[in-house]
């Protein structure tokens, strides 16, 4: 009813046996103290757009040279790249922006995704993979399949997961059981 804890309540009552009276007293929350200001956040805010809101660390960057310009911006040249993000994240800042999204991630290739062209040449090996599935919240197993796109010669092997700490010694194995020398190898 009180919305006091019960040690709460305890340590009240004990108060009041020994001296017939209850002091209230404030609560001091501890905090840090604020090293951007709203308007340095308007800042940010403001160079975000002018720049697309592109990723933190070229915004830290533009940052320090628009510090050597203008000395209003002389406190955000220090910010770390981290704490950009942490403040994008603060209701003042979405508030001003009202537009923001995350930094897009660049699509890396890792490999080249075509059928061999042997031209009745063999020697040109085509690389699949099958992941087996999952039972009950552990990973299957991913099933490496080489095929000569001529001899139709065939070695299957299998990796806990598609990381090159797995499949370059498979592939290593694979490529001296074919009985020919395979062009362009360098595992």
């Amino acid at each position: 009813m009180t919305q006091y804890s019960r040690a709460q309540i305890t340590r009240l009552i004990s108060q009041y046996i020994e001296t017939g009276h209850i002091l209230q007293t404030d609560y001091q929350r501890n905090s840090f103290n604020k090293i951007y200001s709203d308007n340095d956040i308007k800042m940010l805010a403001q160079t975000e757009k002018l720049h697309k809101f592109i990723n933190g660390a070229a915004i830290k960057k533009i940052l320090r040279s628009m510090a050597e310009k203008d000395s209003s911006y002389k406190n955000l040249s220090e910010i770390s790249v981290s704490h950009i993000y942490n403040l994008r994240k603060s209701t003042f800042y979405k508030r001003i922006t009202k537009v923001y999204s995350k930094t897009k991630p660049t699509p890396v290739n890792i490999s080249l995704r075509q059928k061999p062209q042997p031209n009745g040449i063999p020697d040109f090996i085509r690389v699949d993979t099958v992941h087996q599935g999952d039972r009950s919240s552990e990973k299957g197993v991913y099933h490496i399949n080489t095929v000569d796109e001529v001899l139709q010669f065939e070695f299957i092997g299998a990796v806990k997961r598609i990381i090159e700490e797995h499949l370059i010694p498979l592939l290593k194995k694979i490529i001296q059981a074919y009985p020919f020398k395979i062009l362009g190898k360098d595992l």
